[in-house]
């Protein structure tokens, strides 16, 4: 006589892979929604400019050196960061050694250099802005 599955075992073997089914299916649109969680460009002007003036590398000694990129230094890590724009990104640059990307837009960014402690930042395009970046005095 030949072994089968009980149609109680095959019962249970189709409640399992429906639930696992029913489970992966969830994970996959749980994780769709939280990569396309887009923010706008407004939120991403103000966290760049936030993240720029906060402690976390606490820059000095700004110099606008062309209209579209800045020197900085950072006395946390004594090292010179540069902030620049390339193909519609603005992006923190260490040392011309790698990157990370603040903000994107359709314009073009600009930087003026006001005074020793002060640059402008100017957004110029569809979403049009400019804000006063002030970074503390230099202490090297």
């Amino acid at each position: 006589m030949k072994r089968a599955f009980t149609l109680g075992e095959a019962v249970v073997g189709l409640m399992i892979a429906a639930l696992t089914i029913i489970l992966l299916t969830g994970v996959i649109k749980s994780h769709d929604r939280l990569t396309n969680l887009n923010l706008s460009e407004a939120d991403d002007w103000h966290l760049m400019l936030q993240d720029l003036e906060s402690g976390k590398y606490q820059f000095t000694d700004p110099k606008v050196t062309e209209w579209t990129s800045v020197s900085l230094y950072s006395q946390r890590e004594h090292s010179t960061y540069q902030i620049k724009q390339q193909n519609h990104t603005v992006y923190l640059a260490k040392n011309d050694q790698g990157y990370i990307p603040l903000y994107t837009t359709k314009g073009m960014v600009n930087f003026d250099q006001i005074n020793a402690e002060q640059v402008k930042v100017t957004v110029k395009g569809a979403y049009s802005n400019e804000a006063i970046l002030t970074f503390a005095k230099t202490n090297r």
